[in-house]
């Protein structure tokens, strides 16, 4: 059951003009640059594939079942959840949950269903995440090569212990 992201985030997690403040860019000439750095950023830390392995901004993820049965969501924090029969019309034959593993759904009735669940960080995460971000666009900005004269260029050594206690595992 693979989940597939029906509703993306609307907005960039950190606007192009905090980008360029904190690479200290007064000029226009690097914006595409920089928003692409933002957004391969976002990439590497969001949702299914993310290594955060949760939500940043607020995006819609879908499960489908074939048969009645429970569910865990992908991510933490989850926003809100709607199941519909295969017509998209909503059902109410359905239980929610939270334990120690996350959210969950357990859908009565006959199948095949859509689960979808909204889900975005907490406003308590988002300022480390948002400095996480800065910091890897940076990295990139001033090191556009893996490997400069002086050695390999890494990622900051900060941007790891921002990301780590944030990081969701699921089992």
């Amino acid at each position: 059951m693979t989940p597939v992201c029906v509703a993306a985030p609307a907005t960039p997690v950190v606007p192009l003009d905090e980008l360029k403040a904190h690479l200290n860019v007064d000029f226009s000439d690097d914006d595409a640059l920089i928003v692409a750095y933002e957004g391969a950023a976002v990439a590497h830390l969001d949702a299914w594939t993310g290594i955060l392995g949760r939500c940043i901004n607020e995006q819609t993820w879908r499960i489908s079942l074939d048969n009645a049965g429970c569910v865990r969501s992908p991510f933490p924090d989850v926003v809100s959840i709607e199941v519909s029969d295969e017509s998209g019309a909503p059902m109410s034959d359905f239980v929610t949950g939270i334990d120690g593993l996350g959210t969950y759904v357990d859908v009565a009735g006959e199948g095949p269903f859509r689960i979808d669940f909204t889900c975005a960080m907490s406003d308590g995460m988002r300022p480390v995440i948002v400095m996480a971000i800065k910091l890897l666009v940076a990295h990139w900005y001033m090191n556009r090569e893996a490997v400069v004269a002086s050695g390999q260029a890494s990622a900051p050594l900060a941007f790891e212990a921002l990301i780590n206690p944030v990081r969701w595992w699921s089992l």
